[in-house]
């Protein structure tokens, strides 16, 4: 009778391990990245590479600008500053092109299975499309340096002010959100290049 009862206890316990297996095969994804993903992908990495090279080149210009206000030298601080501007143009071309990668890769991401690596991907893409709005801003602060110097230079505001200092000041915030708005994208990149492989 014990045996008869042990038996039946294994068989039960045998159904439902069977039963909780098939369950894991049948509802588990399987890794699929969408080809468009990944085109769109390798896109936006060297757009991105692109313009965070240009950024890290304007912040070191933006040391000398600052060098030139101390030292008075608004002459050489204003020409600089018109090369930033015309960089800017180009850096703004390079956000255009970032951001159609992105909404290739969001919309093929929507392909992507498993669906926490889609999430992941999608998160992404927003970190990315975040880094073009404070891209903007950045721009938009460097035309006020220009304004600022182009001032400073023609005697219209007093030559100690500290305008200019402001201004660097707070186009390196947010060069240094733009920078990590990148490494999070990376980041999630790696961790989806982990968790899909």
């Amino acid at each position: 009778m014990e045996t008869s009862k042990n038996i039946k206890t294994l068989i039960t316990l045998t159904i439902l391990a069977l039963i909780g297996v098939g369950t894991y095969y049948l509802v588990s994804e399987k890794v699929f990245i969408p080809t468009a993903f990944t085109e769109a992908r390798v896109q936006n990495a060297k757009t991105a590479e692109s313009l965070i090279a240009g950024l890290n080149a304007s912040l070191d210009n933006l040391k000398l600008i600052s060098q030139y206000d101390q030292k008075n030298d608004f002459a050489d601080a204003l020409k600089l500053t018109k090369t930033e501007l015309s960089l800017a143009v180009g850096m703004h071309a390079t956000s255009t092109q970032l951001a159609n990668d992105l909404s290739a890769m969001a919309t093929a991401a929507q392909g992507i299975t498993p669906t926490k690596a889609r999430d992941l991907a999608i998160s992404a893409a927003t970190d990315e499309l975040s880094l073009i709005g404070k891209l903007i801003v950045y721009n938009d602060s460097l035309s006020g340096l220009f304004q600022t110097l182009t001032l400073k230079f023609s005697g219209s505001i007093p030559k100690n002010a500290d305008e200019v200092a402001k201004s660097i000041q707070a186009m390196n915030a947010t060069a240094q959100d733009i920078n990590a708005l990148n490494d999070s994208f990376n980041a999630k990149m790696a961790e989806f290049d982990t968790m899909t492989k």
